[in-house]
């Protein structure tokens, strides 16, 4: 499973999310286990509150991923995933317009729904995520 750090990111710069997701089996899911991807962004003033969710502002709409795109039937160990040596299952580019303000602090929920009927939609621990002002932005101090 990934780590629980903070991503720093720049803001309106794309930044990538990974993953392993697992089913209530605990084995690695695949493509074929995942009828639908969505995700929500919220932007907050303090890493406190956008780690316990409160007094957030939703950033734009639902996103919709497509399955195939972002999961992986195998697990991936490339030199991005630094979290362990079993790799990740999923990654994400989120686009750069979710984080449209410097200095502020991001929560990305990612909604999975399990194609499996008896299994329960379930929401992936969030991405928090810092956005450090672009310099020469407004935001810049």
């Amino acid at each position: 499973m990934r780590t629980d750090e903070t991503i720093n990111a720049i803001e309106n710069n794309p930044v990538v999310l990974m993953d392993r997701i697992q089913g209530e089996d605990a084995t690695d899911m695949q493509q074929a286990d995942i009828t639908a991807i969505t995700f929500r962004v919220f932007q907050y003033n303090s890493e406190a509150e956008a780690r316990t969710d409160t007094t957030g502002v939703e950033v734009s709409t639902f996103g919709t991923l497509t399955v195939g795109s972002v999961i992986f039937d195998t697990l991936q160990t490339d030199a991005r995933w630094g979290a362990d040596t079993e790799g990740y299952n999923f990654r994400f580019t989120l686009p750069g317009a979710r984080l449209p303000a410097g200095g502020k602090w991001y929560r990305v929920e990612v909604l999975i729904d399990p194609s499996a009927g008896g299994e329960e939609d379930f929401i992936l621990d969030p991405y928090i995520i810092y956005a450090k002002p672009r310099a020469g932005s407004s935001d810049a101090s």
